[in-house]
């Protein structure tokens, strides 16, 4: 069984310091980073690859290979938002925020994090962020001890399971108990905070038309509410038609039951099964709901419940199914209708 805590993440670091730039410590930031996580909990669950003397065509190349969820850059900003790259005989070149975020979004399918560790990198944060769920800058400029405290603090927390925007907090903590005054210069930049991944979520579900009429369900009440039976059945006879209302015993307490969403896709490849899991994680985070789930081979099986109402069927598993069925339908071979 594969559930969206388990699911390995893969990090690439790409570090430059070109010629005539100050040295920074990019060998040490990226030895300690190795060393918080291969220390933690969850040490198995991540993978960790490093590029060096990085030229902008090595960003792309280094992406596509490695096809990480997590870019971490170590090196130089500029003060008008560029990034400090290598050019071909090891000299600054600058990349400008609206082209790194160009970039971006030729990988949001599968980037989830960017982590920009250079001076004044806030802009290109900002622009980044319009395409992937969370990017990390730097409001002003940065000091060697503060970028690594923050980077170690930062992977010490995902290495333990918590969330990217819980990760940050160590982060900036990280760099304020080592009595380092740069603790609010780290920022972050969260896509659906600019409105662009809660827009798309809330567009999704505020379009369902279930039946003749339209019934519109809020983006999230809090706290959740269970959702009627006769809503339920509207669901299930319209945009949900794939997904069926299940029960079924505890397995540690057959008197106590759960009522479920239930749905079961089936995609072309193994890999495509283990990226569509990788990519919903994201969703979740934003609605603060996740699923039970088991991937055999092609197959993924999705159950969807709400624990704190009891165990039964709300509004929120109703949007996040709806969210599922949208992830789905873009892979290849798949029809959104099977």
């Amino acid at each position: 069984m594969i559930n969206n805590e388990i699911l390995s993440r893969k990090i690439l670091v790409l570090s430059a310091n070109p010629k005539g730039t100050n040295k920074l410590r990019l060998d040490e930031e990226a030895r300690d980073i190795k060393e918080g996580l291969r220390q933690s909990r969850d040490r198995d669950k991540f993978i960790i690859d490093s590029e060096w003397a990085v030229r902008t065509r090595d960003i792309r190349r280094a992406i596509l290979s490695f096809e990480p969820q997590i870019v971490h850059f170590s090196g130089h900003g500029s003060v008008d938002g560029g990034l400090a790259f290598e050019d071909e005989i090891g000299q600054v070149k600058l990349v400008q925020p609206e082209a790194l975020s160009g970039l971006f979004k030729l990988f949001s399918k599968h980037v989830q994090c960017v982590l920009l560790n250079a001076c004044y990198s806030e802009a290109q944060a900002d622009a980044i962020s319009r395409h992937i769920n969370f990017v990390i800058g730097m409001n002003k400029a940065v000091g060697d001890r503060a970028a690594i405290e923050f980077a170690v603090g930062f992977y010490d927390a995902l290495g333990y399971g918590f969330s990217v925007d819980t990760a940050y907090e160590f982060g900036c903590n990280a760099i304020h108990i080592a009595g380092i005054e740069e603790y609010e210069t780290p920022v972050l930049k969260c896509k659906n905070t600019s409105g662009a991944l809660a827009s798309e979520i809330s567009g999704i579900y505020q379009s369902w038309n279930l039946q003749a009429a339209s019934i519109i369900y809020p983006l999230c009440s809090d706290p959740p509410e269970p959702i009627s039976e006769e809503k339920l059945k509207l669901a299930l006879s319209g945009s949900l038609a794939k997904w069926e209302k299940v029960v079924s015993a505890f397995p540690a307490n057959p008197k106590k039951f759960r009522t479920e969403l239930f749905r079961q896709y089936q995609f072309k490849t193994f890999r495509d099964a283990i990226e569509f899991m990788n990519q919903v994680v994201s969703g979740c985070e934003v609605l603060n709901h996740h699923p039970r789930w088991e991937n055999i081979w092609r197959t993924v099986s999705v159950y969807l419940t709400t624990w704190d109402i009891d165990y039964t069927i709300s509004d929120r598993d109703l949007q996040l199914a709806k969210y599922f069925d949208k992830a789905f339908s873009n892979f290849p071979g798949t029809d959104s209708s099977d």
